[in-house]
């Protein structure tokens, strides 16, 4: 009888791998592109004494701040050139 061209159990072994690869661009990515990002907004806000809170997800981050701060922040981060719409 004919047997496989791969053996039994090596598919998932690809698909892991392959993964794994995916998964590495990934964060490689994250660290170089949204890091920096993520970095210069709490940078702005570290200057004017505005605690954070931040919350990385796999499709956005979110940084929470106090509500009496708002104003603060919102007005340091216009003046840093980030934009708000």
């Amino acid at each position: 009888v004919l047997q496989p061209a791969t053996p039994e159990g090596f598919e998932m072994l690809v698909d892991n791998f392959s993964l794994g690869i995916l998964g590495t661009v990934l964060a490689v990515v994250s660290k170089n592109v949204i890091g920096p990002i993520l970095s210069g907004i709490t940078d702005v806000l570290a200057e004017e004494k505005i605690s954070i809170f931040a919350i990385s997800t796999f499709d956005t981050d979110y940084i929470l701040i106090k509500r009496e701060y708002l104003t603060t922040a919102v007005s340091a981060l216009e003046r840093a050139g980030y934009q708000f719409n």
